[in-house]
């Protein structure tokens, strides 16, 4: 079996349309191909009478009984749906295999890889089927030519080269002065379990420490603990996130400490592994991008969006009604946070745009988590610190490109299993991923 991710994108009867991955060198290729199959006649006719009977059972002629209609009445009456049938059936199964083998001969077709590069089109006066020689003839055209994407250049201003000079300057030397141990804004990973149950598996979450009064009771046990730290404690916090708080109050919970990110300083090695850059001069202009700005949106979210985008343009995703309500309650409880909530609410097309925006994000990421998954991208460690880092700098906010209002719930400190982190890493991850591929470059 030929292995091959490819997306279908029905626009009509005939016309399918797949997208395949190039080479990385980007050239126009352009051919027009023919390929004949022979159709076996016993393949050929009991395919045919397959059709023709099943047309039968949905099918009412007065005067007649299903069982009593003659083939004949069915090609007649149906000839043209018949045709376009057995041309699909046909087509899938014996022309359709052999065009994936010449592709993949030409190098216009990688196994198991799915960026949008290459595409094959089957239009409807190209594709015809052959009565009297039992033959199948699918003509396609197979191009190898990227859809140019026009990203924006960045801004010319010394002023944008001194801000990134400045802020790495900063940077490092908030590093220089950093004494280790969990403070205020700091993330933290966790091991969680009960004390007497060495059979546990510990459950690993991740916080933001926050000093507010509210949190003094969870602040008071981790301030100023470092990596590998443990301690025992009675918290309703960890204890509610093991059981839901239903076990014994007396029995303590031990917390080891298994990471954290600093807020006192940002890592940009991190950024730069990442990002994969190779030299401080591609560090520069990777922060240049998010210091350009145009009408309040900066070149690294404006390249980035365009791009998600023409992903989504490539590979439709259908999302059931369901998944979209389920998504858009966990939208309006966000948006019940916000103190402008009830003008917002207020305003005549409000759920319209909350209801665009549940199926939007919905979509996005259905489309991320798959190519994630086709393209076997894995977060590691240096992901997941780069992402709460980025979280700690305003600045550097456009680098992440979907909803992480996870993050944050009105300065209480709140655990997050380390499975919805990875997930929202791994998304972040694939779209940087394709930006480097169709930029030819980090930015």
């Amino acid at each position: 079996m030929l292995k091959g991710s490819i997306v279908y994108k029905p626009m009509n009867n005939y016309t399918i349309t797949n997208t395949l991955l190039i080479n990385e060198g980007i050239f126009e290729k352009t051919s027009d191909n023919i390929i004949s199959i022979d159709i076996p006649s016993d393949e050929f006719l009991s395919k045919k009478l397959f059709l023709i009977n099943n047309k039968k059972k949905f099918l009412d002629v007065p005067g007649l009984n299903r069982e009593m209609i003659p083939n004949t009445y069915i090609e007649e009456h149906f000839r043209h749906s018949l045709e376009k049938t057995l041309i699909n059936i046909f087509y899938i199964t014996h022309a359709h295999p052999q065009i994936i083998e010449k592709l993949m001969e030409e190098g216009l077709l990688i196994p198991d890889k799915i960026l949008p590069y290459t595409r094959i089109d089957l239009q409807e006066n190209t594709l015809t089927f052959q009565y009297i020689h039992s033959k199948c003839q699918a003509t396609y055209k197979s191009s190898r030519e990227v859809k140019k994407i026009r990203f924006s250049p960045r801004k010319k201003y010394r002023d944008l080269d001194k801000q990134a000079e400045q802020m790495i300057a900063n940077e490092y030397s908030y590093y220089q002065t950093y004494q280790d141990g969990i403070e205020n804004k700091d993330w933290v990973k966790i091991a969680i379990s009960w004390e007497n149950d060495p059979e546990q598996v510990p459950a690993i979450a991740w916080f933001q420490a926050n000093d507010e009064p509210i949190n003094s009771f969870v602040m008071n046990e981790i301030k100023g603990k470092k990596i590998g730290e443990s301690f025992y404690t009675k918290n309703l916090l960890f204890r509610e996130y093991l059981d839901g708080g239903t076990q014994c109050i007396n029995e303590r919970i031990l917390i080891t400490i298994l990471d954290t990110v600093p807020n006192a300083y940002f890592s940009f090695e991190r950024l730069k592994l990442y990002c994969e850059c190779t030299s401080e001069k591609e560090l520069h202009e990777t922060l240049v991008s998010l210091f350009s700005f145009k009408h309040d949106i900066s070149l690294r979210r404006e390249n980035a969006t365009h791009i998600v985008q023409n992903l989504l343009n490539y590979y439709k995703v259908h999302v059931d009604d369901d998944t979209v309500k389920l998504h858009l309650k966990t939208i309006e409880d966000d948006v019940k946070k916000n103190p402008d909530y009830l003008i917002y609410q207020s305003q005549q097309n409000f759920f319209y745009y909350i209801n665009a925006l549940a199926c939007k994000q919905i979509q996005e990421y259905t489309l991320f988590d798959y190519l994630a998954t086709k393209e076997q991208i894995t977060v590691e460690d240096n992901d997941i610190r780069l992402y709460f880092n980025l979280l700690q700098r305003g600045r550097l906010k456009d680098f992440i490109q979907f909803d992480n209002s996870l993050f944050s719930y009105r300065n209480r400190i709140h655990l997050i299993p380390q499975e919805m982190v990875h997930t929202k890493v791994r998304r972040e991850k694939t779209l940087n991923y394709f930006v480097k591929i169709l930029q030819k470059k980090s930015f």
